[in-house]
């Protein structure tokens, strides 16, 4: 997955995608700001992978709470037209892919 769909999906969950004022702090612990929202920390701040259970529990809520639940589902659903349908399941339901089918479907949707 790319930084861009990463950054899409960090936003659609309404968080910030933070860009840091000094990236030379990222890495040696100093002090460092988001140039976007002022989040500040001295620890390495990591941003979401999507690949965790977390995340997709996030974008599932998300998705839930937006009203866009049936939209998204008809949309895996034509992605996923050809395949053997007992799958699909345990396929959708493995956080990193169900997160780059979240992606696409937001970069399609725009």
């Amino acid at each position: 997955m790319t930084d861009e769909s990463r950054k899409r999906l960090t936003e659609y969950l309404g968080e910030c995608w933070h860009e840091w004022e000094d990236r030379s702090a990222i890495t040696d612990f100093r002090p460092h700001r988001c140039a976007k929202c002022g989040f500040e920390t001295t620890q390495v701040f990591m941003r979401r992978t999507f690949t965790t259970p977390d995340d997709f529990f996030a974008l599932t809520r998300r998705i839930q709470e937006r009203g866009e639940w049936i939209q998204f589902e008809e949309y895996a659903f034509v992605k996923w037209n050809g395949h053997e349908d007992h799958f699909f399941i345990p396929w959708l339901l493995d956080p990193a892919r169900f997160a780059e089918l979240v992606a696409q479907w937001l970069e399609e949707k725009l």
